[in-house]
């Protein structure tokens, strides 16, 4: 049966701002009124309504380009290695992987008992397919850009795969996450297979793509029996599909529209991987100048920007990452500069710019 509650994922959508801003609440729950209570035990069976903004602009993992694309094909493919909820990689379809004291050599092993969704296990010629697919050079740039660097890709037995770099990148096992798929592949494109929680199950383009669960999963098997991807471009109506329960689940939506949904909807209010910023053009006249970009960063109040760009629900960033990055992320740099018009004074005077602060 479907769940009873609908839920909405809401992230709220943020202007540019002169500041970096990442968008992020402070990840606490909102509950409307209403004689329903979610429960925190997960509930076995049923099927879900999702509503999406647009279709997938490919079922191919290696060629897909959007980032709502590539949030579906997640649930259906898997690389040797996945992010976990905390942003540090984890092993997946490989069990166990050693990089080389000078960083040219990664050699995986592999998990026993992984299985493609058409039955066939995994093997150490899947692997060795789908990086090199990856990696191909023969129709242009290679669809991995990353993979550039590699310079063999080798079974060493059954379970084990190498892959030799032409110098060392300290970001490839990241590219790891690259899905893996049968050597025998059939079209991508209209059946694709992987390894994931899901496994796929049928698209109508502009309508819909329905995923089911993927009872031989290596893991933690999926609560839920099917997904429904629905695509709902128009936003105003993704608001209208939720009130007439034609879907049960939407994300993104903005403070505006989140306030049309009060009784019988749950609202989480969580991180996403966005930073909004507007960047000066160190080129031109006087952006070239270190010291007047200093001014300018202590001229302003980025607390300021974030109240009346945010709603309240952004927060300070100082960097290009965000906060769910917790291996990259420096809060430290959300504060480096504050406020403080004598050192914006001064540091304009230094860059021998007048007339500026």
């Amino acid at each position: 049966m479907k769940r009873r509650m609908r839920s909405v994922l809401l992230v709220v959508t943020l202007a540019v701002s002169v500041a970096l801003s990442g968008c992020s609440g402070d990840k606490k729950t909102t509950e409307s009124a209403t004689e329903n209570e979610l429960s925190k035990n997960p509930v076995e069976g049923g099927s879900i309504k999702v509503g999406i903004s647009q279709d997938l602009d490919s079922l191919d993992p290696h060629k897909a380009v959007a980032a709502g694309t590539k949030e579906v094909l997640f649930n259906i493919f898997e690389g040797l290695v996945k992010p976990d909820s905390d942003g540090n990689l984890v092993e997946a379809v490989a069990d166990s992987y050693e990089i080389s004291e000078d960083a040219k050599v990664y050699t995986f092993t592999l998990r026993d008992g992984v299985k493609f969704h058409n039955g066939n296990e995994v093997t150490a010629e899947d692997v060795k397919y789908s990086i090199e697919r990856c990696a191909d050079t023969s129709n242009g740039d290679p669809l991995v850009s990353a993979y550039s660097i590699i310079e063999s890709v080798n079974i060493l037995d059954e379970n084990t795969v190498e892959i030799r770099l032409t110098e060392p990148d300290t970001e490839f096992l990241s590219y790891m996450t690259t899905a893996i798929i049968p050597k025998d592949k059939a079209d991508l494109e209209t059946n694709p297979i992987g390894t994931g929680p899901f496994r796929y199950v049928s698209r109508s383009p502009q309508e819909n793509v329905i995923l089911a669960k993927n009872e031989d999963y290596w893991g933690e098997k999926a609560h839920l029996d099917q997904v429904e991807f629905k695509i709902v471009s128009d936003a105003d109506m993704l608001v209208t599909n939720l009130k007439g329960g034609s879907i049960d689940m939407a994300m993104r939506l903005t403070t505006t529209q989140a306030a049309e949904l009060t009784e019988g909807f749950h609202m989480e209010e969580g991180t996403m991987n966005l930073v909004q910023a507007l960047y000066l053009n160190n080129e031109a006249e006087p952006l070239n100048n270190e010291k007047v970009r200093q001014a300018l960063c202590y001229a302003i109040d980025p607390d300021e920007i974030m109240a009346m760009m945010a709603d309240g629900k952004g927060v300070r960033v100082g960097t290009s990452m965000y906060p769910g990055l917790k291996k990259y992320y420096d809060e430290s740099y959300a504060t480096y500069y504050e406020q403080d018009y004598e050192k914006a004074k001064k540091a304009s005077e230094r860059g021998r710019v007048s007339g500026w602060i």
